[in-house]
């Protein structure tokens, strides 16, 4: 703040001859200091040779011992004065040699607190990523272009059983299961064509404890890239995903197969957010009573709104409205008219249930 001095580092020997205590960390601001600003005022080396007679000293820490002679430096990066080097006690007055001396020593001094600051905040941004990662489902992996592994990050052992290393420099192949092997290395070679090409693909990955699990995989193409020089890729245990699909395709074949032959139609309507309206669910018996399927009204509605009768077509909305409003039950007749085909009356009834969002 260029009003602020702190004592970040003493010699061993300065410790012990003159402070006599852990000085580390001793700070005051620069008007308090006394004739060590100096230096900083000039903005130049400063001797003080005769110490004890030098008028505007402000006295010394407690258990300081006295200082005869000082040679103060200013630590100067891009007009900034970052830091300042002292050395005291010289049983003979500091010279223009000296200063030389100690301006290089200051110098060589800073130049190391630089690189030991950019080395901590290496060593701190290394640990931060590597908490992130270790708390990220997904695990990241570099593989080269000759399908072989360059990098795990650390989370693999949490959710595969891997030690990083374990898997470094073997064939990525070996974690795929036989029967997905010759479609993983076809997507693998694709991939390869082009720079910055991108692929998402699912298959069974093989745990240390050898059982598989099923996993996506989403990979960028950056051979190219020096810092990478490989197969960039991300991936995640979704086996309990892919276990509930299969059960709600299970419980879909149910439906269908119980439905299939009830000429009444069995559906559940669903209202968005934002007001539109679709059938995720709906039986065979739609076709016979609006002349559509359930794909068709699968994302929307309307299939179902243009077969409505255009006089009943307000009075439905309005009821729809009020059982979603009121919770109740939705209970309605009103005419459906197929093109080519006569008016028939439709009895609806449902239950409304109010989702989350």
């Amino acid at each position: 703040d260029q009003i602020t001095l702190t004592l970040k580092i003493c010699s061993s020997n300065t410790l012990l001859k003159i402070y006599k205590t852990d000085a580390i960390g001793l700070h005051d601001t620069i008007d308090k200091i006394g004739i060590w600003v100096d230096c900083i005022k000039t903005r130049k080396p400063v001797i003080h040779n005769n110490l004890i007679n030098e008028p505007n000293k402000k006295g010394l820490p407690e258990n300081h011992i006295e200082i005869t002679r000082e040679l103060l430096v200013p630590i100067i990066r891009n007009e900034i004065i970052v830091a300042v080097l002292g050395v005291v006690n010289k049983p003979t007055d500091y010279n223009h040699a000296d200063i030389q001396a100690v301006v290089k020593l200051a110098n060589l001094a800073w130049e190391i607190t630089e690189r030991h600051q950019a080395q901590e905040a290496l060593r701190k941004s290394e640990e931060m990523q590597k908490e992130m990662i270790s708390n990220i489902s997904d695990v990241i992996t570099i593989v080269g272009a000759d399908g072989f592994l360059k990098y795990n990050s650390p989370n693999i052992q949490k959710w595969f059983g891997w030690l990083p290393e374990e898997l470094i420099g073997k064939s990525t192949w070996d974690t795929t299961h036989p029967d997905d092997l010759d479609r993983i290395q076809k997507e693998f070679r694709q991939l390869l064509k082009k720079e910055n090409a991108t692929s998402t693909v699912e298959y069974l990955f093989k745990c240390k404890d050898g059982n598989y699990k099923m996993i996506e995989l989403t990979a960028i193409n950056l051979v190219h890239d020096p810092y990478i020089e490989g197969i960039l890729a991300n991936y995640k245990d979704i086996t309990d995903r892919k276990q509930v699909e299969e059960k709600m395709k299970e419980n879909e074949m149910q439906f269908r197969k119980l439905s299939a032959n009830v000429p009444d139609l069995i559906f559940q309507f669903t209202r968005r957010p934002d007001g539109t309206s679709f059938v995720p669910v709906a039986s065979e018996g739609i076709r016979n009573i609006f002349g559509c399927t359930p794909s068709d009204v699968i994302d929307d509605f309307t299939p179902i709104a243009k077969a409505i009768y255009h006089e009943d077509y307000a009075r439905v909305i309005d009821d729809i409205e009020y059982s979603a409003a009121h919770l109740t039950y939705f209970i309605c007749e009103f005419r459906v008219q197929l093109p080519g085909k006569a008016i028939q009356w439709v009895y609806s009834k449902s239950t409304p249930e109010k989702l989350a969002d």
